[in-house]
């Protein structure tokens, strides 16, 4: 789906991948938007980095849980919960977009995304967009708090959060900015370790379509931010002789020192703890990545 949907506004149609159809227009608005896609990197070398079951899970967990958020049913209105830990539904938070003196603070990136800024370009009809794939008859897995609901995703700027990659879009290059630099923090924070490739393109609104400018060679190009951008997001150098180095993995610096069931004192990297800390929620029935989900439907 998600690239799918990123090819249709490559080739400049209205949003009606074999996933989305019937985008009505409805008034003009602003004629540039920016879209910004995440794409994580090597992940198979991120699950299986710690050589332990309990590492894999909470890895495979972790990243169900930063990518795709939790989407919640609030007065009527879908939003992403922008602290997504709890497991009770009842008890989140639906992410709003915050000024840009407040910094923010999602626990994953579609709700991160909103806290800055994203939304749908102008004219476009939401009731009219709907998933290809039309479930009818068929019975979704997760009918309960945390059901799919693929135009609650569009409603709040956010066009792909699975696989490995995340695409939003906003109204500005300040606020397309922001994301970046936050969501590079996040994954910092949440997924050390793990990299990832991100890119913004502009959204030129041509008639009644949203298009990607092409080059010559009929490439859409990414839009250049500022050097701010670039900055250190706060991980630690690594193979420095003043390290501790991991004791799991040999390869990532230590932080923190604990016990092995033997008593035996072990040094584990930041990327260790949190997902052992995310093996024990999934196993304790408290995360909330798909599998997790599943089990309380």
């Amino acid at each position: 789906m998600i690239r799918r949907c990123f090819g249709r506004f490559r080739k400049g149609l209205p949003i009606d991948s074999d996933n989305v159809h019937g985008a009505r227009r409805m008034t003009n608005g602003g004629t540039t938007w920016y879209l910004v896609q995440l794409e994580f990197k090597r992940v198979q070398t991120y699950l299986f980095s710690v050589p332990e079951l309990k590492g894999m899970i909470g890895a495979n967990t972790l990243l169900g849980e930063v990518l795709r958020g939790r989407l919640l049913q609030r007065n009527g209105n879908t939003g992403f919960a922008s602290i997504a830990r709890e497991h009770s539904p009842q008890n989140l938070q639906v992410a709003t977009a915050l000024p840009a003196s407040q910094s923010p603070n999602a626990d994953n990136l579609p709700a991160l995304a909103v806290q800055c800024g994203a939304s749908l370009p102008p004219g476009i009809d939401i009731a009219s967009l709907e998933p290809a794939a039309r479930l009818g008859s068929l019975c979704d897995p997760l009918s309960g708090a945390d059901r799919d609901d693929p135009n609650g995703n569009y409603a709040n700027g956010v066009l792909a959060r699975d696989g490995g990659h995340l695409n939003a879009a906003f109204p500005d290059q300040q606020s397309a900015r922001r994301f970046v630099q936050a969501a590079r923090q996040l994954i910092a924070r949440r997924l050390p370790g793990l990299l990832v490739d991100w890119r913004v393109f502009e959204l030129k609104k041509e008639n009644d379509h949203w298009v990607l400018p092409k080059d010559e060679r009929g490439r859409p190009t990414p839009v250049e931010l500022s050097a701010d951008q670039y900055t250190h997001c706060g991980g630690t150098p690594v193979y420095l002789p003043q390290y501790q180095i991991c004791d799991i993995t040999g390869l990532l610096p230590a932080a923190e020192e604990g016990c092995t069931p033997d008593g035996v004192r072990e040094w584990f990297s930041s990327s260790v703890r949190e997902k052992r800390k995310a093996a024990t929620r999934f196993a304790q029935g408290k995360s909330y990545d798909v599998l997790g989900i599943l089990r309380n439907p």
